[in-house]
């Protein structure tokens, strides 16, 4: 019997994400797990911490992801806008 496994991602805008924060991630300075041509995407463990770097709204959609059994996030630029997350205009 083969093993199926199975990934449940919570997709969202990268919105939800501060241009700080963002701007870091395309600068190298901040890093996800994977970054893709049109956004991140972070395993779900524990909330980060960062000296360097406000990490409030990555740890915001790694609670919103766990409520909904999901084990990563993609922020993605076409992702859907969530009213359960502030959205940041840049």
């Amino acid at each position: 019997m083969s093993h199926i496994e199975i990934r449940r991602t919570l997709v969202l805008s990268t919105g939800h994400l501060t241009e700080a924060l963002a701007s870091a991630a395309v600068s190298g300075a901040f890093v996800f797990h994977t970054t893709t041509a049109y956004g991140w995407e972070a395993y779900v463990g524990e909330d980060l911490s960062d000296d360097e770097h406000d990490v409030t709204c990555v740890n915001a959609a790694f609670a919103l992801a766990r409520k909904h059994e999901c084990s990563w996030v993609a922020w993605d630029q076409d992702g859907p806008q969530v009213s359960d997350l502030p959205v940041y205009d840049w």
